[in-house]
């Protein structure tokens, strides 16, 4: 976000196509490309060969990036935090997750805390000045709301089609 900003400032353009471009189409082809390369590189070394790989790869991304990105100015005012929105955020993340690991009648109180510390998260954001997830960005954003869904659903196949692979007892060959 700070390189779209950046170069949305430097250009005097709202979104510059370039940079979106670029991110979309990374994005895109690591998703594509990643979990495939993934197996093939555990296939022929073993997990320590993706450490071997992304190492690498990191050390001179982190250089590359140190040289070619644009230096942040140093911030005018302090940085405020909303710590009781991001209280909130984790309170009712981990109540749901801690409810999803094992769903059961003795547990859905965590469930309902959840929910409860959800919408209280989004009373909380949609009121403080500097939030810590803006929710007004959502407001109206047909393409961002229809984006986002889509990411759930599509997570949410995956996740559930692995889930069922491993609870019905298959089990990957270790590499």
């Amino acid at each position: 976000m700070y390189l779209i900003r950046t170069e949305s400032q430097r250009t005097g353009m709202d979104s510059p196509a370039a940079v979106l471009t670029a991110l979309a189409v990374s994005a895109q082809t690591v998703a594509v490309a990643g979990p495939t390369a993934g197996g093939l590189f555990i296939g022929l070394g073993g997990w320590r060969t993706i450490f071997a790989v992304n190492v690498p790869l990191g050390i001179v991304g982190l250089i590359l990036g140190a040289r070619r990105l644009p230096r942040a100015p140093a911030p005018v005012t302090r940085v405020r935090f909303d710590l009781p929105g991001i209280g909130l955020f984790a309170g009712s993340l981990a109540a749901l997750l801690f409810f999803l690991m094992r769903p059961h009648l003795a547990t859905l109180w965590l469930l309902g805390l959840a929910v409860a510390g959800g919408v209280a998260f989004c009373v909380r954001e949609l009121r403080t000045e500097e939030p810590f997830l803006d929710l007004r960005v959502l407001g109206g954003n047909a393409p961002l709301l229809t984006t986002y869904g889509r990411n759930l659903l599509a997570f949410t196949v995956s996740y559930a089609r692995s889930s069922m692979a491993t609870r019905s007892g298959w089990r990957p060959a270790a590499g």
